[in-house]
């Protein structure tokens, strides 16, 4: 099956049986994960981009406070990150003055409080 981008096993089984080759949509599933075939998977979300935006974004405020001393204001930020096995959350505090990381955090729900943990 010369292909360039690999089947999934039942479009694999499927194949097979058209060659009239017998085999089983298990059996193919099986060696399939046995040699470490994995099919192209379609991107289950899209990402839009918005591009009429009404207010100044958050980066733009911030770069636009002036901060004379150190460790006096903290902004932060959390996002997700798409995995297999499902959503990732990442926090993330940045001191103003230094614009270094002052904490950040990772785990399964959307917590905040996660990044002031150094």
């Amino acid at each position: 099956m010369p292909v360039a981008k690999p089947y999934g096993a039942v479009k694999t089984w499927r194949e097979l049986k058209a060659r009239s080759i017998a085999c089983g949509k298990h059996r193919v599933a099986r060696l399939r994960q046995q040699a470490g075939i994995e099919a192209c998977r379609k991107r289950r979300f899209r990402v839009i981009v918005e591009n009429h935006h009404s207010t100044r974004s958050a980066q733009s405020r911030a770069t636009s406070i002036r901060c004379a001393i150190p460790n006096q204001v903290w902004v932060g930020d959390g996002t997700f990150i798409r995995t297999r096995q499902g959503s990732l959350h990442l926090a993330v505090l940045l001191d103003l003055y230094s614009r270094r990381v002052v904490g950040w955090g990772m785990g399964g729900a959307p917590i905040l409080r996660q990044s002031c943990q150094r």
